[in-house]
């Protein structure tokens, strides 16, 4: 693999000399001071549409052509993707940045998570006694999940504008092009919010000045459906079936599962100043 790589950057991007650094997902490669990232995919990527919405985000990372002239190149039926990382912009990272690219979308959460509910009843079989830690914890969350879904009954035939989203809230990952997805505005709001908690940095900041600010701007009932949804927990127990990844960080999120109850009921509080919720008794 680090052959293919060191040849890949060689006779198609010129690279001479540069460092490599490997990532769950991609390869980090630097050229004196400049950055790059090298994504591998097992299907020809939809860098069309990725394409079009970084162009849509200021200082978002680019694609790199190859001396072929093309954003893809093929190895051995792999498919490879060189992004360059856009330097000194950390200051743009908000969840209050919103890039219209669609004037009314449909709001898809309720059948992709109930696809998700699906799915882990399904797969939870096959590896159940495998994990005691997933067998100890994934009852809880498949309840969180179940309550989210209800809380979007009164969802089924919402739409709104679209706007540039991410499938994944993070600082490293903010400006990649492929986590670029088109959803409601209240995504970003919320997976900043469980940003915050993950990394512990909930507590320097003032999440009641959060909520204030996003007053009239977000949905707060799709905001509180989206906040339980433990979304966190599946793709951390995929990542340890399906990639092997190290348990740690799962085991750590389970054992701040009360500590994250205790910050979305604060949050919760401070909503319902603003804005008129439903009651629900395990809120």
């Amino acid at each position: 693999m680090i052959f293919i790589i060191y040849e890949l950057l060689k006779d198609y991007y010129g690279f001479t000399k540069f460092t490599l650094k490997n990532e769950k997902d991609y390869v980090i490669i630097f050229v004196k001071e400049k950055v790059f990232f090298l994504y591998r995919f097992e299907s020809f990527p939809n860098v069309e549409k990725c394409y079009f919405l970084s162009s849509k985000i200021p200082y978002c990372d680019s694609f790199v052509y190859n001396n072929q002239g093309n954003y893809v190149t093929t190895i051995e039926n792999h498919f490879y993707v060189l992004i360059y990382r856009v330097p000194g912009k950390n200051y743009l990272f908000s969840p209050f940045s919103f890039y219209q690219v669609d004037e009314k979308i449909s709001l898809n959460w309720r059948s992709l998570w109930i696809q998700r509910s699906d799915y882990m009843n399904s797969f939870y079989s096959s590896i159940q006694g495998k994990y005691p830690f997933i067998d100890e914890s994934i009852s809880y969350y498949m309840g969180l999940l179940e309550m989210s879904i209800y809380l979007l009954n009164d969802f089924d035939n919402y739409y709104d504008i679209g706007y540039i989203q991410h499938q994944v809230f993070d600082e490293e990952q903010y400006f990649n092009p492929f986590n670029l997805i088109v959803d409601v505005k209240e995504r970003d709001f919320v997976e900043y919010l469980k940003y915050l908690f993950l990394q512990n940095l909930y507590k320097n900041v003032d999440i009641s000045d959060i909520i204030q600010k996003g007053k009239g701007i977000f949905q707060y009932d799709l905001v509180i459906a989206r906040l339980i949804l433990p979304n966190y927990y599946f793709s951390l127990v995929d990542d340890i079936i399906l990639k092997k990844s190290d348990e740690s960080t799962l085991k750590e999120i389970i054992n701040r599962a009360e500590e994250y109850g205790i910050y979305v009921k604060k949050i919760v509080q401070e909503i319902s100043k603003c804005y008129v919720i439903k009651k629900y008794p395990f809120l």
